[in-house]
């Protein structure tokens, strides 16, 4: 139906980018990293329209996703730069591209203001909520990453990585027995879950 669409109405940018989308939902994601490509190539350059630089954005932020699902860091954050460099309050692209950093022990002062900008754009997005703690945790802050890594953790179903992170930030709190115990939540959520974190762990 994607192509379908985008055949119908060649001149829509938003029909053709659907078409990336649908394959990158699919797993296709080499075919999803192709298509987004050609739609960048063919587009790009155009700043006729709102519609068509928010298409550009939205498909440079999923080449950035599909970089880090393949392990190409340095790519994922090339996209999200060229994000930024268009649309600077992109909230997706500050938590994203200030995690990456972060992680990596890169550029830490700026990616802790880059992660509170998007918290503070949106207080209740819990993965906004744990790259915030994250980046106050490789600064050495680690109360104050206890603090908002507990809120990041706040739900039914926690998220594997972020109890992860909230027992590392526990851990050098002093809060061994506590750390001990989430990492062990942190084991049970990753089980179900394609990741190596859980052996780390």
């Amino acid at each position: 139906p994607a192509r379908q669409a985008a055949r119908l109405d060649p001149s829509s940018t938003r029909f053709a980018g659907r078409i990336g989308w649908v394959m990158y939902q699919a797993k296709q994601i080499d075919e999803a990293e192709k298509s987004y490509r050609q739609l960048l190539e063919k587009h790009d350059s155009d700043h006729s329209s709102s519609e068509i630089r928010e298409v550009m954005r939205d498909a440079r932020l999923i080449l950035s996703t599909i970089a880090v699902e393949q392990g190409r860091t340095g790519a994922a954050e090339e996209w999200l730069e060229q994000v930024l460099d268009e649309f600077p309050d992109d909230t997706g692209a500050l938590n994203d591209l200030g995690y990456l950093w972060c992680d990596q022990g890169k550029h830490l002062k700026r990616s802790l203001r880059m992660v509170k900008k998007a918290v503070e754009a949106e207080p209740d997005n819990m993965a906004y909520r744990d790259s915030l703690g994250w980046a106050l945790f490789q600064l050495g802050r680690y109360q104050e990453a206890v603090v908002e890594l507990k809120k990041a953790a706040e739900n039914e179903n926690p998220d594997g990585v972020i109890l992860d992170h909230l027992a590392d930030a526990c851990g050098k709190s002093g809060e061994l027995d506590k750390a001990v115990e989430i990492w062990q939540k942190a084991i049970a959520a990753l089980e179900n879950q394609d990741d190596q974190d859980d052996q780390r762990i």
